[in-house]
Order: structure tokens, then sequence, then C-alpha cells
């Protein structure tokens, strides 16, 4: 089988809560929802509150650490699980080559951090 995917996705495992909130484009609907993986290209996300809500055009908001503003993307669902449609994979946006730069490296610095982190917990450090 070949992997279709570009982008290294990292999973966040049950004992790892990680957050990020949603935001209707085009409306008020507001969901927080938690994160099962996340890429430099997107992020797959679960919410019952998904379930319900219909809008592709979102835009989250993910603190990657406290020090920095958390990131606001323009992101798209692209698919939800047939049978857990709360369960959804959202694809960002581009927001221009330079936004798109910086928001790649930020991801890269949480994703590598996020490793350092679960290599340490792993090791007993």
């Amino acid at each position: 089988m070949q992997n279709r995917r570009q982008h290294y996705r990292h999973e966040f495992g049950p004992t790892r809560l990680f957050k990020v909130w949603l935001q209707a484009a085009q409306g008020a609907t507001v969901v927080e929802a938690e994160v099962i993986n996340l890429s430099t290209g997107g992020l797959c996300v679960f919410s019952p509150e998904l379930r319900s809500a219909n809008p592709s055009d979102w835009v989250a908001t993910i603190a990657l650490d406290t020090e920095t503003q958390p990131l606001n993307v323009p992101v798209q669902r692209v698919y939800a699980r047939h049978n857990e449609q709360a369960c959804c994979g959202f694809q960002f946006q581009s927001m221009g080559a330079e936004a798109d730069e910086e928001r790649e490296r930020a991801i890269w610095r949480f994703l590598l951090r996020e490793q350092r982190r679960r290599w340490q917990m792993l090791r007993g450090a």
C-alpha cells in the first residue's frame, strides 16, 4: 500500500489532551475539539459538536505554546469519517507565501518539542 500523505502527521495519544477551537467562516458557530493528529498541512479533530455543524470553511485557533499568540488559520473540512461524523480532517488554506511559511515553521517547532517530550517520557527522564 502506498502512503498518499504529503506531510508527516504527529498523533496525539489519549493521555495528551490538545485542544483547538474552530469558528465557522460564515457565522457564529464555535466548536472546541480535541486534536487527534497534526501536520504542517492540516489536522484531524474530534468533537461531538461537529456532527451537526455543516460548514466546510472554518478558522482554526491553535495554541501551540503559552509564550506566543495562538495561530489563527483558515481551514477547510476535507473529510468526516462515515461512521463517526464527529471525527473530521481539515486542510490548512493558504494565507500567502510568507504567512504559510511562518505557520509551517511554528508547527514544526511544536511537533519537534512534542516528539522530544514523548521520547523523554518513554525513557523515564
